[in-house]
């Protein structure tokens, strides 16, 4: 609808600059659970000490609960 939302790409920017002592970023959104994963080493995590990233899926998961919220907002 003309809104993608925010790249995560700048969301782990903006933790990872921020000053913050510990920063916890909330995704949900559909395969939210990619969000600590390197684009190119699998097996290397993107977050840094003091961020925690709570996700509503997985990497191959809908976040959809049947009542077009994502789990987070349905909590």
């Amino acid at each position: 609808m003309g809104n993608d939302g925010m790249p995560l790409a700048e969301i782990m920017t903006i933790a990872h600059l921020s000053k913050a002592q510990n920063k916890i970023i909330l995704l949900d959104s559909c395969h939210s659970g990619i969000a600590d994963t390197h684009p190119t080493h699998t097996n290397t995590a993107e977050v840094s000490k003091g961020v925690t990233i709570l996700t509503a899926s997985t990497a191959e998961q809908y976040s959809n609960e049947g009542n077009g919220a994502g789990l987070f907002i349905s909590l």
